[in-house]
């Protein structure tokens, strides 16, 4: 099933010598449970409407997972394709949908240890634009969130 975990731009941004965008140390995934409301995913809400998610440690950092995101390509928005019930970026829709690419993913270190982090490399002028206001060298107010998009397996362990 899709899967979409938010989570924010830190403040490390920069335009590189050729004026790619990078944005540095960006969190995208963490361990813990979250919490979903009805409909947001395919399992059933429990008796009081709510549907709880855990990432273990063991899965988010497992050598595959991290890997799993590396030369991922970067969207602005999630591609929406409801006729094939999915919502993913792959080889008929790349050019159309991607903006850059995800770079170096790694867990974090110290009181950060529960958070995966990587590197986004934006290379489309326009979104480049879009997100990034040269006055303030810094990301747009408005583009602060981050969310994966990717498929997950879930495993119901009670109600």
């Amino acid at each position: 099933m899709n899967f979409y975990a938010k989570e924010q731009i830190g403040p490390k941004q920069r335009l590189t010598p050729d004026n790619f965008l990078l944005l540095e140390d960006v969190p995208i995934c963490r361990i813990g449970q979250y919490i979903y409301g009805p409909g947001e995913t395919t399992i059933a809400p429990g008796p009081d409407g709510i549907v709880k998610i855990e990432r273990p440690r063991s899965e988010v950092f497992r050598p595959e997972t991290i890997a799993s995101f590396n030369g991922k390509p970067f969207v602005d928005e999630h591609p929406d394709q409801p006729d094939e019930n999915r919502w993913t970026v792959d080889p008929l829709n790349w050019r159309e949908v991607a903006r850059g690419v995800v770079l170096s993913p790694r867990q974090g270190l110290g009181a950060d240890d529960d958070v995966l982090f990587a590197d986004i490399l934006v290379t489309d002028q326009e979104t480049i634009r879009h997100f990034y206001d040269s006055e303030t060298k810094s990301v747009q107010p408005g583009k602060r969130e981050v969310s994966c998009g990717y498929l997950a397996d879930y495993t119901e362990t009670g109600p």
